[in-house]
């Protein structure tokens, strides 16, 4: 096992710069569950790739619908995947229909589509008056588009930041907030915060705070870094120490077993195992589906690269000439962020020789008629 303190980030952090990265509500769970994860990423980019432009597609049709007053789903939704350089499906278009919908049947009161808040940028935010300009109580609702994801979220932190943001600008003494599904058609639990609990919500997120705060003033091996499902989120994950202890556990685990050298793991171990072999084979479909449809218009799903043309089968090894040609390839046609990321999940998880199963990519050739 690689001791954590063998993989180190090196850079110093300053507190200011990690107090930049906590104004992202979004970020906050993150920090939450690895204190340390802050200084990992301070200065590093939000993670992008597919899935966060179709969710970033997904959101701004819901919010053009609302601000419109129009139910023209799949259209809106085509323009805004059009300008974020990803193309959404019929499944994104229903979803964005029965948001939109939702909104306009259940919301009476000022309704704000995408609504800055300082911090962040609330989904949806419900202003009701009571007699004259006195704001008697705010609604917010955060909209999860993951198309494969359960009816279900931790993002416990997000929540509240916004609900103190909300609190704070409006001067809302009742602050509503909700989680909605698109893609299951499902509306959450309201969940009620009154003066007390938005008091109690504004300590809890200032304490997350304060501790990722104080975790960059801490010698680097002294940092709390925690890994776990949150990591797919962090910035700063290919520089974490904890999960790089992870990476080498899984792939040698993987190793052992391709080798026939396990048959059995401990308990303990089959969580975050698991954990890791779904993401692996989450990053392969994706793959999957993006050379699939990267390929559709190209003659016989022929790559051609420097040394010549690459046929990609049903079946590749990894790592092979046609797996480097398939990733150089896609980079090279505007898959360039797909391909690093899908690429870092299969090579710091699978071990050497691993064939990745791709679907028939080329038509079949015709059957000669028996004459």
């Amino acid at each position: 096992m690689t001791d954590p303190t063998s993989v180190q980030p090196t850079e110093v952090v300053t507190p200011s710069l990690v107090g930049e990265l906590l104004l992202r509500p979004s970020f906050l769970d993150t920090v939450a569950h690895c204190p340390a994860s802050a200084s990992l990423s301070a200065g590093i980019p939000s993670i992008s790739g597919e899935a966060a432009a179709v969710g970033s597609a997904i959101h701004a049709a819901i919010a053009r619908q609302v601000h419109a007053g129009i139910l023209d789903s799949e259209n809106v939704a085509n323009q805004e995947g059009a300008v974020r350089g990803v193309e959404l499906e019929k499944e994104d278009a229903e979803a964005v229909e029965w948001a939109s919908k939702w909104v306009q049947e259940n919301l009476n009161g000022m309704v704000y589509p995408e609504a800055s808040v300082g911090p962040g940028t609330v989904d949806i935010l419900e202003i009701c008056y009571a007699d004259g300009f006195e704001v008697s109580a705010a609604r917010i609702i955060d909209w999860k588009s993951d198309r494969k994801g359960d009816i279900t979220s931790d993002e416990r932190m997000q929540q509240l930041a916004y609900v103190v943001a909300v609190a704070d600008k409006y001067e809302a003494p009742v602050v509503y907030a909700a989680i909605g599904y698109v893609h299951q058609k499902k509306m959450g639990e309201w969940t009620k915060f009154g003066l007390t609990e938005i008091k109690q919500a504004r300590q809890m997120v200032n304490a997350v705070k304060d501790e990722a705060i104080r975790q960059a003033s801490l010698p680097v091996p002294a940092r709390q870094y925690r890994d776990g499902d949150w990591c797919r989120y962090c910035p700063g994950a290919s520089k974490c120490p904890a999960l790089e202890v992870r990476r080498n556990q899984v792939a040698g685990l993987l190793s052992a077993i391709s080798a026939g050298a396990v048959t059995t793991i401990d308990a303990e171990a089959i969580p975050k195992a698991y954990a890791a072999v779904s993401r692996i084979s989450e990053a392969v479909d994706d793959f999957k589906s993006i050379v699939k449809r990267t390929l559709e218009g190209v003659d016989g799903n022929i790559i051609e690269d420097e040394t010549g043309k690459v046929r990609l089968d049903s079946r590749m090894q990894y790592p092979s000439p046609k797996y480097s040609a398939a990733i150089d390839w896609l980079k090279a046609n505007g898959h360039a962020e797909d391909a690093d990321r899908m690429d870092r999940e299969i090579t710091s998880a699978l071990p050497p020789g691993t064939r990745i199963y791709f679907p028939k990519l080329y038509p079949k050739k015709a059957k000669k008629e028996k004459s």
